[in-house]
């Protein structure tokens, strides 16, 4: 396992990604999202924006693969888990570690998407809704092609309620698919961005089990569920290193010489 000294690194991180921050917010709420060649040119002008500001082209919605790549040093070969994968490519926080990097992982997405994942990625692929049990739920798929990642389980939703179609699925446990899959007990990366059932399928989870280096965990600024997550992963020895409005970023401790 590499120590990785976090306090200059993550500072660094931070000031980069507040810039990126700062030009998404900036021009995300002036698109269209409805329109999908709209939002399709949007999405290729920042990603060209980060190309020439930092020679790195990110497909994240936050940051995050910028986050990911900079604080292990542009590692090769690490593993990743990403939950709410969509297409595989769109806002996607571990493409480009599975593309220039040559990471291998798990891409978990239950909704319809699907079939474009399977297509985009070169990694296993699963198709499943997460919870912390094996029940049948109502899961909403929204209807808007742009905006497929804002599905979810109907009761965990937040304050948006996208229009589309609601159907049955019998989600199944991550603890379940990692064993499953024979996913190491040391994962370099998980993302987990689920419309509201983040902290659900993170609750009963064993961390004593399996350790993530970087956890990037999406709260869409929901106080009560943010603040859930803040506790359950701190508890578990897991260091928040950067916020944002979108995600939070955690780091096990174990991976970090100094607490930033």
């Amino acid at each position: 396992m590499d120590i990785i000294d976090c306090t200059d690194k993550v500072n660094a991180i931070a000031k980069i990604h507040t810039m990126m921050e700062i030009l998404y917010d900036s021009l995300v709420y002036r698109v269209a999202w409805k329109d999908v060649e709209e939002s399709a040119k949007f999405k290729d002008f920042y990603r060209k924006f980060s190309d020439v500001l930092y020679g790195y082209i990110g497909y994240s919605q936050a940051g995050q693969d910028l986050f990911v790549t900079t604080f292990y040093s542009n590692k090769k070969n690490g593993y990743f888990v990403e939950i709410g994968a969509s297409d595989g490519i769109t806002n996607s926080n571990t493409f480009i570690l599975e593309e220039k990097y040559d990471w291998k992982g798990i891409c978990i997405e239950p909704n319809s998407e699907f079939e474009k994942l399977i297509n985009n990625r070169k990694c296993l692929c699963v198709n499943a809704c997460l919870s912390d049990r094996v029940e049948e739920i109502d899961f909403l798929e929204d209807g808007n092609p742009v905006a497929k990642g804002l599905s979810g389980i109907v009761k965990y939703l937040g304050t948006y309620k996208p229009e589309g179609t609601n159907y049955k699925l019998t989600t199944t446990r991550f603890l379940d698919v990692l064993i499953e899959h024979n996913a190491p007990n040391l994962i370099d990366y998980l993302s987990i961005d689920t419309e509201g059932s983040e902290y659900i399928i993170l609750k009963d989870f064993p961390f004593e089990i399996y350790r993530f280096g970087v956890i990037t965990v999406e709260h869409n600024s929901e106080k009560e569920k943010r603040s859930d997550l803040y506790n359950l992963l701190t508890s578990n020895n897991y260091l928040r290193v950067l916020e944002s409005p979108l995600d939070d970023f955690y780091v096990h401790m174990d991976f970090c010489k100094a607490k930033v």
